[in-house]
């Protein structure tokens, strides 16, 4: 009997973003000697460990001189992978909300967690991740507000109360108020780079090996004019790395920098818009389009990206790439040039940094407005409009967006411009909402997250031009038919709609609809019929096959509707409700799931664990490309001989690198589990048979 394995290689115990390490690592120049310094100071505090206090240590410096990449530099060094138990790495909310605070440090421990958990829960979660053990957790980049005191007080002592002798935090900031409020020691100042180091680095980012000879005699001269700092160097050496002769290169040096420094000498800002001016047409709205979203907040990449394809912003360079990929291209450049950068260092979630924010907010005009709860007054010339609760200053219970906002005639975006997992807004007068939402039918992007609505306005089907819509975290139980009139939607996200309990009938109208989420909807019983028909669909993360029981079995959806998705990629969850017996051969060899060669996860739930789960699993065989495999529930004695084998294992999976089988009470055999191709993590959980 296996009640609970979990294998995982000691290299990936302590750093919970590994994979992420090397994005800004290798990019780090001249840092070594203060990186060891704050090692040192850190891991040699034997007085903290014998009193068994909290230490608390600071980088301070202006915004850009590269606090981050130093804490970054100094979280991945071995010496402190060895001396700590545990390690965590956060961005501070704005507000420094204690709550977020606490639902960051357990998601970087655990992976992500459901929205909305109540205070037991989350405290639960919170003694779990770092009850009893030596940690160190990185606070990056907080600011100062009139109630940080006391919440920094409330967050310290419950980090107090649960760790170890010689855990440690280190805060970056750019405020000396900040690093006083909170640190135990004298704080460590950050500088410049020197010439020197700052030339290194600019040799890094600008140089390829496609470049004509001679473009590093004009780039040292270039390096020379710029200020010290990593992000005006890093921003200037991105846009040249994609200049490739001689004549461009000069071009830049003696116009584009020549000119710039002539009328603004060294202001930084100003440095930084050369690299804004470089981009093309597209890349420059895509990024300007960011400045709708909280400054320090974070986004989704994909997400992001799912706007500016619905925006027109993306186009393709060659015939076969798709606007998603497109869109990556564009992601990752804006992130070489210093745009964005990594938040939390996960590479699926970016945030823009200070100075950048800055610039874009300046340059993004009158046709990007943001409100928040206390605006009065808007442009009736806005196209772009997002809007947040303001962190001060509002008490009242409900939030509306503004009356003037009913003047805007051609509005293309309506966002909730706060950051991920902000708190839910209630909202008090449904019917402004609808008759708003019936005058814009120019709106291409709608993102009502975390608005505490029940119900869509069925107005809402004569938005024709919505191509993004966003309701996740949202109170709806049902969706409006007239939704399926959206024939031009891309993007339909249901993200932890924990109340809804059916999709409408004609899902398969909507046959542009390239991504549909749904993580996270509890209630969720089948899927629609006709599914099958959106081919588009490149993102279906949950698909339930619906239980004979249900009354709406005639209406609903079969596992052979996954036929024809062979454009799916990343993650699927396959929810089977039915009893498998029930379930033909016929329809279970059709959903094919070999075809689907770009999906990366996928996880298989039995609900009522019968003999005949069996036969479906062993018709269930995943496409070579996986990486994660999880299976629970299953009620088989044996695996299927896709699993057990171990050449068909490693001829059929040979990118597995992770297997989580749980709950699976009557299977008897695990064979080859243990010798996976690149086995990273294996768990067996519950697997009452197995001897």
């Amino acid at each position: 009997m296996i009640g609970r394995i979990c294998c995982l290689p000691t290299q990936t115990r302590s750093i919970q973003r590994a994979d992420s390490s090397h994005v800004l690592t290798n990019f780090v120049v001249g840092r070594d000697r203060d990186r060891d310094h704050i090692v040192s100071m850190m891991s040699e505090d034997s007085e903290a460990v014998a009193s068994k206090t909290l230490s608390i240590s600071s980088i301070v410096g202006i915004s850009g001189i590269g606090k981050t990449a130093l804490a970054w530099y100094v979280y991945n060094d071995e010496r402190m992978k060895r001396y700590f138990d545990v390690q965590f790495w956060v961005s501070a909310t704005r507000d420094f909300d204690v709550k977020k605070m606490l639902e960051k440090i357990i998601a970087c421990g655990a992976g992500e967690l459901p929205p909305n958990l109540c205070d037991n829960q989350l405290y639960h979660h919170f003694r779990q991740a770092i009850g009893g053990k030596k940690f160190l957790l990185v606070v990056d980049d907080i600011w100062d507000h009139d109630s940080l005191r006391q919440k920094w007080i409330d967050l310290r002592d419950l980090l107090s109360a649960h760790a170890a002798g010689g855990s440690q935090v280190l805060i970056t900031t750019h405020n000396h108020k900040v690093a006083e409020i909170m640190s135990t020691v004298n704080p460590y100042m950050l500088g410049n780079l020197t010439e020197n180091d700052s030339w290194l680095l600019f040799q890094k980012i600008a140089f390829t090996q496609w470049q004509e000879p001679g473009v590093e005699a004009i780039g040292k001269e270039i390096a020379k004019m710029c200020p010290k700092m990593p992000l005006v160097t890093q921003s200037i050496g991105g846009l040249l790395a994609g200049k490739r002769t001689i004549q461009e290169w000069h071009a830049f040096r003696d116009e584009q920098l020549a000119n710039n420094f002539a009328s603004y000498g060294r202001d930084v800002l100003h440095k930084l818009k050369l690299s804004f001016d470089q981009l093309d047409a597209t890349q420059k709205l895509c990024v300007t389009y960011c400045a709708l979203f909280q400054k320090g907040g974070s986004f989704l990449k994909d997400e992001m990206i799912h706007r500016w394809i619905a925006l027109d912003y993306i186009k393709p360079k060659y015939e076969n790439q798709s606007l998603e990929e497109a869109g990556e291209e564009y992601m990752i450049n804006l992130h070489n040039c210093g745009f964005l950068q990594l938040s939390d260092f996960n590479d699926t979630i970016f945030t823009m940094q200070d100075l950048m924010y800055e610039l874009v907010l300046r340059l993004a005009g009158f046709k990007h407005k943001v409100v928040d709860s206390n605006t009065d007054d808007i442009d009736e010339r806005v196209r772009h409009l997002s809007f947040w609760k303001a962190a001060t200053g509002y008490k009242k219970e409900y939030w509306e967006l503004p009356s003037s906002v009913s003047k805007i005639k051609r509005l293309k975006s309506l966002v909730r411009g706060n950051s991920i997992g902000s708190e839910k807004l209630k909202v008090r007068n449904l019917s402004m909402y609808e008759k708003l939402i019936s005058r814009f039918h120019p709106l291409r992007v709608l993102d009502l997250y975390g608005m505490g609505i029940k119900e869509l306005p069925t107005s809402v089907g004569e938005l024709i031009c919505l191509r993004f819509l966003n309701l996740s975290a949202t109170e709806i139980v049902k969706l409006p038919n007239t939704i399926t009139r959206l024939v031009n939607l891309q993007s339909l996200y249901l993200n932890y709609c924990s109340f809804l309990e059916e999709l409408p009938r004609d899902m398969s109208k909507l046959v542009n609809l390239r991504h549909l989420k749904l993580k996270g909807c509890e209630k969720l019983t089948h899927m629609p019929m006709g599914l099958g028909n959106l081919t588009n669909l490149r993102t279906l993360d949950v698909f339930i096959v619906g239980e004979l029981t249900d009354s709406k079995f005639n209406i609903m959806g079969r596992l052979a509707d996954l036929n024809q998705l062979n454009n799916l990629r990343g993650d699927l969850y396959i929810e089977v409700r039915r009893e498998s017996k029930y379930i033909m051969s016929s329809e279970i060899s059709a959903v094919n799931l070999e075809m689907k060669k770009n999906l990366l996860k996928l996880f298989i739930y039995f609900k009522n664990g019968t003999k005949e789960d069996e036969r479906v699993l062993e018709c269930l065989r995943p496409p070579c490309n996986l990486k994660v495999l999880k299976i629970s529930g299953y009620g088989g004695e044996r695996l299927p001989g896709w699993m057990v084998d171990q050449d068909q294992l490693e001829r059929h999976l040979p990118n597995l690198i992770g297997i989580y089988i749980t709950h699976c009470k009557a299977c008897k055999s695990l064979c080859s589990l243990g010798r996976l191709p690149h086995p990273k993590f294996l768990q067996l959980e519950e697997l009452d048979e197995v001897e």
